[in-house]
């Protein structure tokens, strides 16, 4: 048994599709809200903003899961996931094309409305789709590729975004909603194998599994913390990566005097090292140990952010960015690996919902609450505030390792 690299490639493209609208979306959406509301509301710009930012987040703790269940229960002769995808992903990509042609607060709003809650109806299934063509054995390799795809997605985004921002932002965000619109019809063109996943006639007769809430109540009544703990981690580390995503275009702006299109390109290095260290990260996990891995790679990443900002527009500012993106592949291509391997006692799918919980909580809930303390404290704020947040989580994380060999600790 091999992987197929061409196919879990194609698949790849979906979330290449998805991570290139995110990341074009938060380096340019920001200045767009900060321009109406700045004016008005001068004390609180960066709170309101943050707040804007993260609609994508509460559709995603809201929809999605409910989106992915149904798809599960989906019969068509497309197969559970494409209807979704073909339905969702244009839509999404129509409404990402009409936001820059907004001409006031409320159509902006609007506007990042129904760009989130189509988003919401695709994403699940689209990530999805990996298990169902994918033996189990060959996962985690794929895991690795789709990330792969996921960081050329970032960088195609944040490219255009260095090419056309901030003066042609229409044509930048044209490419990536053309992206969008293409890539279901590529899916359903070439990925055959959607249409019958793994395991089709056996889901029909399974029980139905634990679902999230059930599996949550378990481990708060377990005497064994370690995978709360290793979840409460995660909810810090990621709401600190995506808080930096979504406001250093405002850092950059404001306190460094740079451009958005400079800024896209600032973070352009972020996902170039994330694209090469991929599939890398994957293997070091295996090696050393998922947590072991994680929670290295997360205590070297709070001293690159405890130091960045001291830093100026320049290639120093970008090295400090590249090494964010190296350390982060590494956290985050071991991170769903390690909550899935809990359930060797619980069944996986719902450590999967509770990864997606956690995960999505963070990322609500730290743009707004570090946007507030940039406004309490000066712009300069935000990587001090990602040092401190993902430090907790790091102290986490190394509380969550298993007691077990590396090399056990990294068997799914």
């Amino acid at each position: 048994m091999s992987l197929r690299w061409g196919r879990t490639f194609l698949l790849g493209l979906g979330f290449f599709a998805i991570t290139g609208a995110w990341a074009l979306f938060n380096v340019q959406v920001p200045l767009y809200l900060r321009g109406f509301l700045e004016p008005a509301f001068p004390g609180q710009v960066n709170t309101l903003v943050g707040t804007f930012m993260i609609l994508d987040e509460i559709a995603a703790l809201f929809l999605e899961p409910y989106v992915g269940a149904l798809s599960d229960r989906t019969r068509t002769r497309l197969g559970p996931r494409l209807p979704y995808v073909l339905v969702g992903m244009p839509l999404a990509g129509l409404a990402y094309l009409f936001l820059p042609y907004h001409t006031s607060l409320p159509l902006l709003i609007a506007f990042i409305v129904l760009f989130d809650f189509f988003m919401g109806i695709h994403r699940s299934p689209t990530v999805a789709l990996m298990p169902d063509v994918t033996p189990e054995p060959l996962r985690s390799p794929a895991n690795g590729v789709i990330n792969l795809m996921g960081g050329l997605g970032g960088a195609v985004a944040f490219g255009v975004g260095a090419l056309f921002l901030p003066q042609q932002d229409r044509i930048a965000f044209a490419i990536m909603g053309g992206v969008l619109l293409v890539i279901p019809w590529i899916l359903l063109r070439f990925l055959r194998e959607a249409r019958t996943p793994l395991g089709w006639q056996e889901r029909r007769s399974e029980e139905e599994p634990a679902g999230v809430l059930a599996t949550a109540r378990r481990l708060i009544r377990s005497s064994d913390r370690r995978p709360l703990a290793l979840l409460f981690g995660l909810l810090l580390i990621w709401g600190s990566w995506n808080a930096l995503n979504q406001l250093f275009s405002t850092y950059a702006t404001v306190q460094l005097g740079m451009s958005s299109g400079a800024a896209s390109q600032a973070l352009l290095a972020a996902a170039a090292m994330l694209i090469l260290l991929a599939i890398p990260g994957g293997l070091v996990g295996a090696r050393l140990g998922r947590h072991r891995t994680m929670a290295g790679a997360g205590g070297l990443l709070v001293l690159v952010l405890a130091v960045a900002p001291l830093l100026g527009p320049g290639p120093a500012l970008l090295a400090a960015l590249g090494g964010v993106g190296i350390l982060w592949a590494f956290i985050v291509v071991n991170a769903y690996p390690s909550v899935a391997a809990l359930g060797r006692n619980v069944q996986t799918g719902a450590f999967t919902g509770l990864y997606y919980l956690f995960t999505t909580l963070g990322a609500i809930l730290t743009p707004p609450a570090l946007g507030a303390l940039m406004d309490r404290f000066g712009e300069g704020f935000l990587f001090t505030g990602a040092a401190l947040q993902t430090l907790v989580g790091v102290v986490l994380l190394w509380a969550s390792a298993p007691r077990t060999s590396p090399v056990a600790a990294a068997e799914p």
